[in-house]
């Protein structure tokens, strides 16, 4: 390019440059270019900035603007200058438009202000007044939020009845300002109502003074019980409000889980529009659930005086109501669970399954305190139980058959370890029959040898271990990996070594046993679970076959104590865990009757037939 045409280039670009600024200075006068400035400030939260542009003092003005939306829990708001229009007498009008977001209603929030602006020496200042936050306010006014969630939506149970009802409460806590002797208050807590001394301790000392730190929310019932031993405790407070509270207080407690103040670290995770002084889901379909259960606050932007008294209300949001979730549970197996877990002081869980649905009827669980659902997510060993997917692998890839003989020594040698039978029992040669009807170890290690890991795999597969499916609410399918050798092989078709499962897994295998198909399990049925995997049909013959001998199990075996039990089927199941010498076990039973299939677990229950199947038996009884 020529030299010359450069430097026209670059003088017409100067010229543009120039005129453009001439331009822009010419449009906007003194008196806009303040207003524009102190939004801009206000905008960016620097307060003392946009206080040395108003006639008033810069730090008064800074306090009024840095927490002039404090109150309505807002983001910084977004400010946008209108027009401005100028007097004859040093005096100007400029409007803006104020948008911000309230955070705990989730939702946007505007409204149009006016300044006023004076020209004072020279200089052009904005008129300080309480308007210039809003035109609404006055003196010792101010903005607030006040807010309000629907009433929360209910948990269904399959026949459309309300698993949790709104039930008074009391809220136990202390002010700890107001405490004497806060050791032995914490210590009569603890013994009354079941706090954990030392566990609040720790609270309270973290806390505030003179503010109210909750310990324990109880059922009104159980509060009159206590009511006369912590009622004049120096300090201790009590606040009734209202929860939804399942019929009992170990009520499928688990799985529903519970409703109350939300941790600090539960608003961390859940976000607008929540707020520490809500009531949220905790655990369970409660916690899974919560933004469709809670629905979204109504709430309303108000104007109060320094009393705190309503003035004026600025903007209503309607909020939106929750929105139920339907379960499959059946409210009177759910009942019978309950009972016949009430009738072990271990920690238990029984979860029972339509096996023609894959519809999940109940889901138990003990201690009631506890909060881990040992039901759907526990993972443990699932012993001999586990014989039932073993049973399958073998009638579908080898010769066996019920009337084969297969030996019961006391003891076999597998990969340089020896496996015993649980009690050391030794039945000579029995047929297979009775080698599952009373659990022989030693000769489903002997008929594993026949079965490859792959096989074994793809029958633990075919009844659903490692399944993908969505319950609702977190559970675990299982697991069964490849074995690493002889030995792990051997444990493995006996329920030990790497093998793991819940008691939903287990579950699910007495349905595929008694089906003929396993079918993922269902829970939640509104809203939709999603995508599930697929049924996995067993071979008709197996299936009838292995049916038989559960049935067996039942009438002469391990678990002869529902022998009166017309149409009951199942397994025992006594599985290792632990380092200890001999080991500790947990006790499991399997089974169904009609349409119905269950598990039992008994942690560190001893043997299968004796901890679990009377479990079981109650259970049965009460359906």
């Amino acid at each position: 390019m020529p030299r010359d045409t450069v430097r026209r280039l670059c003088a017409a670009t100067l010229v543009g440059a120039l005129l453009a600024t001439l331009l822009v200075a010419c449009g906007e006068s003194d008196a806009e270019r303040t207003a524009r400035s102190f939004l801009s400030a206000w905008q960016r939260g620097e307060g003392q900035a946009a206080g040395r542009l108003t006639d008033a003092a810069p730090k008064e003005v800074a306090k009024r603007l840095d927490g002039a939306f404090d109150d309505l829990q807002a983001g910084r708001p977004r400010l946008r200058l209108g027009d401005v229009t100028e007097g004859d007498s040093g005096e100007a009008t400029a409007t803006f438009r104020a948008t911000m977001r309230l955070q705990t209603l989730g939702v946007e929030w505007s409204y149009r202000g006016r300044l006023a602006l004076r020209e004072v020496d020279g200089r052009w200042r904005v008129v300080w007044a309480p308007t210039v936050i809003h035109p609404q306010l006055k003196q010792k006014w101010r903005l607030w939020l006040a807010r309000q969630f629907p009433s929360r939506a209910p948990i269904y149970d399959a026949g459309g009845g309300r698993l949790m009802l709104n039930r008074s409460v009391v809220v136990v806590g202390v002010v700890p300002a107001a405490m004497k002797n806060e050791a032995r208050t914490l210590r009569i807590l603890e013994r009354e109502i079941g706090i954990d001394a030392e566990q609040n301790a720790e609270l309270i000392e973290k806390s505030p003074r003179e503010n109210f730190v909750p310990l324990i929310t109880l059922r009104s019932t159980d509060y009159e019980a206590a009511k006369k031993d912590i009622h004049d405790l120096p300090g201790v407070q009590f606040r009734t409000e209202h929860r939804p509270l399942a019929k009992t207080r170990g009520y499928a407690r688990q799985l529903l889980g519970t409703v109350g103040p939300v941790t600090a670290e539960r608003l961390k995770e859940l976000g607008s529009p929540y707020t520490s002084a809500d009531n949220v889901g905790s655990a369970g379909l409660q916690a899974e659930y919560e933004r469709r259960l809670a629905g979204v606050p109504k709430g309303w932007v108000q104007v109060v005086d320094d009393r705190g008294v309503k003035r004026k209300t600025l903007a209503t949001f309607a909020g939106r109501g929750g929105h139920a979730v339907r379960t499959s549970i059946d409210e009177s197996v759910q009942d019978a669970a309950e009972r016949a877990l009430d009738t072990t002081s271990k920690p238990a869980a029984l979860v029972a399954v339509r096996p023609s649905s894959g519809k999940v009827l109940a889901v138990a669980n003990r201690p009631v305190d506890d909060s881990f659902n040992r039901a759907l997510v526990g993972q443990y060993p699932p012993g001999s139980t586990f014989k039932a997917v073993t049973t399958a692998a073998l009638l579908d890839n080898t010769s066996l058959r019920p009337q084969t003989t297969v030996p019961c020594p006391p003891t076999i040698t597998e990969g340089g370890k020896q496996f015993r039978n649980f009690e050391g029992e030794a039945a000579g040669s029995p047929s297979f029959r009775e080698d599952f009807a009373i659990s022989c170890n030693t000769a489903f290690i002997r008929l594993a040898r026949k079965l490859s890991g792959a096989e074994l795999r793809d029958a633990a597969r075919t009844f659903g271990f490692g399944a993908e499916y969505s319950l609702g609410v977190p559970s675990y399918s299982g697991q069964m990996p490849k074995p690493r050798d002889a030995t792990e092989h051997a444990a493995a078709s006996i329920g030990q070594g790497r093998v793991l499962a819940s008691p939903l897994t287990m579950a699910t295998v007495a349905a595929a046993a008694r089906s003929g198909t396993w079918r993922p399990p269902v829970l939640v049925t509104k809203p939709d679970p999603g995508e599930q995997d697929k049924p996995r049909r067993l071979d008709p013959q197996d299936a009838r076959t292995l049916r038989s001998l559960m049935r067996g199990v039942v009438t002469d075996g391990t678990a002869n104590g529902l022998a009166g039990m017309s149409g009951v089927a199942g397994k025992t199941g006594t599985a290792e865990y632990g380092s200890e010498d001999p080991p500790r076990t947990h006790a499991w039973f399997i089974g169904y009757r009609g349409d119905l299939a269950f598990a039992v677990l008994v942690e560190d229950g001893g043997v299968g037939g004796r901890a679990a199947v009377p479990i079981a038996k109650t259970f049965l009884r009460h359906n």
